[in-house]
């Protein structure tokens, strides 16, 4: 979520909050999902979160309801890479100081350029961390990913790539319940999932994951995916066709990443001189998305190669055509219930994406919704899309 307009706010609110040192020292094994390192951010009471929302004019209803101070943690774990290797991964765990049996949400941010532009680096001055701080305050112990590529990753964002995107995900939600074994942490068996843009990409590609292999650890409750690119395939196939899109970063990330991630080595055959030549330093992690803007053309034309364009429209780019088909996210059967929420004016992550995944894997007996955002964009449905996913989950909490 976008709250930079509540961060100087917030940081003067917190002044009171605790920090620490790590809570617990976990040598690491070789397995996906544990521990090595927490260490506290801060803890931060219900009204202190309660009054920087308001403040900004954020006078929800749901905000009533916080009720818990929270615990905010930063996690280091182990996860696995595009080659199997175990490697280090961060993200944020927020716990809500109750002895109550609770639930675990877990938060997928969207996408980001900049390394330390998460929630295990900057906690609350990230959108997802305030959030996170609102969900953990209402009672859910609150999980947010970095993602490899970010916090404690140096490695190439796999961005829009379903396998490690939901890898990284499961990894922290087994570590986090490791935590909860190790202090006392009483939960319940339900389980949320949401995420907004690359998020809600994230989100279904770990809906679909756990049901597929992992329901022995997880029992997934509801999963709101918003405003995700899940029919990965058809979304390049129309940008190709039209030959625009509205943000080159974006276009240029998600190819710069699939030629990682695939060993492809086709970067001078995908992008323009002198693009080509930039785009791993450009998406390493080590610029903001400003400075990455800077850097591009401003069109879709000035940007890809026409030869490699006509290649994915005719079907000879098979490698490349074949990889997106394989992160198109809509040849399953969900079990859990989910509601998409979509802007129908989005054109950053067209609105097809919504309405091509509800009807696609609905089916009789399912329980799936999309919720259309009349009038908005990418930008303008993001809160509004939130805030119905927090109450609608704080309804089915227990």
């Amino acid at each position: 979520m976008n709250f930079k307009s509540l961060l100087f706010l917030f940081a003067l609110t917190i002044v009171g909050c605790t920090q620490g040192q790590n809570s617990e020292a976990v040598i690491p094994s070789q397995n996906r999902g544990d521990i090595i390192s927490v260490s506290k951010i801060g803890t931060y009471s219900a009204d202190q979160i309660k009054q920087v929302m308001i403040s900004q004019g954020y006078s929800i209803p749901i905000l009533d309801h916080l009720s818990f101070s929270v615990d905010f943690n930063k996690v280091v774990y182990l996860t696995t890479d595009q080659h199997g290797n175990l490697v280090k991964a961060s993200g944020t765990l927020l716990i809500p100081k109750t002895q109550e049996a609770i639930p675990i949400l877990s938060i997928q941010h969207g996408v980001v350029f900049h390394r330390s532009n998460v929630t295990s680096v900057n906690g609350a001055n990230v959108g997802e961390g305030l959030v996170g701080l609102v969900t953990a305050s209402l009672g859910f112990a609150t999980t947010i990913p970095d993602y490899i590529g970010y916090g404690e990753s140096n490695a190439i964002h796999p961005y829009l790539i379903s396998k490690l995107s939901s890898a990284n995900t499961i990894d922290l939600l087994k570590a986090s319940k490791k935590h909860f074994v190790a202090n006392n942490v009483s939960l319940n068996d339900q389980l949320f999932l949401y995420g907004y843009s690359e998020g809600g990409y994230v989100t279904l590609a770990t809906q679909k994951e756990i049901e597929e292999n992992y329901t022995d650890e997880f029992s997934i409750t509801a999963v709101a995916p918003l405003a995700g690119p899940y029919d990965m395939y058809e979304t390049m196939k129309k940008t190709f066709e039209a030959e625009h899109y509205p943000y080159i970063p974006n276009l240029a990330f998600v190819f710069t990443a699939y030629n990682e991630y695939y060993g492809w080595n086709q970067l001078d055959k995908i992008f323009k001189a002198p693009y080509a030549q930039k785009m791993t330093s450009l998406f390493d992690g080590n610029l903001s998305a400003q400075e990455i803007e800077a850097q591009l053309p401003s069109s879709f034309t000035e940007l890809m190669r026409p030869e490699f364009v006509q290649s994915v429209l005719n079907g000879t780019a098979v490698e490349v055509i074949n990889a997106f088909k394989e992160n198109t996210l809509l040849n399953w059967t969900p079990k859990a219930p989910i509601r998409f929420y979509h802007g129908d004016q989005d054109q950053i992550v067209p609105y097809h994406n919504a309405t091509t995944a509800y009807n696609n894997l609905n089916a009789p007996g399912q329980q799936i919704e999309l919720i259309t955002l009349n009038n908005k964009n990418h930008s303008t449905a993001n809160i509004p899309s939130v805030v119905k996913t927090l109450e609608w989950f704080f309804q089915l909490k227990e």
